[in-house]
């Protein structure tokens, strides 16, 4: 089976994450996860649940609100909101789904920010600055 295969139902999904199944269908309610229905059963993927990992991480390690992670992914993919480091978001298994809540934006002529290459930036307190030790995939 690959990552996309739908294997998992709601009850074990949460149990794999750690959360309550109220924080999954919040997450569905708000468009930021869209699981596969089968005969009326929620089922999700290994891309699902890492995807649901990294929103728990924001809402709860970061504490960041719901509604508002929704709006914010519509304007900043995630490894911009989570930090990750360069190698990290390369081979995210859950970057489709970040890229995927950008479409609107990109739409309206945004671009989803480049490939981890030359030019690693670091925001800080609204000024671009050189971070070549953290390597996080900011770009100016």
């Amino acid at each position: 089976m690959d990552n996309r295969s739908p294997l998992y139902g709601l009850q074990t999904a949460k149990e794999l994450l750690g959360v309550e199944a109220g924080f999954i269908r919040t997450m569905e309610l708000e468009g930021l996860i869209k699981p596969i229905y089968h005969g009326g059963a929620r089922l999700f993927s290994a891309e699902h649940l890492h995807w649901l990992a990294c929103l728990r991480y924001m809402v709860q390690d970061m504490g960041i609100g719901i509604p508002g992670l929704g709006r914010l992914l519509e304007v900043v993919p995630c490894w911009q909101i989570s930090r990750c480091k360069c190698d990290t978001r390369e081979k995210c298994r859950s970057r489709r789904f970040s890229e995927a809540m950008l479409a609107p934006n990109r739409d309206r002529g945004g671009q989803i920010e480049p490939p981890c290459s030359s030019g690693i930036k670091r925001l800080v307190d609204g000024h671009t600055h050189s971070n070549s030790q953290q390597e996080l995939c900011f770009q100016a």
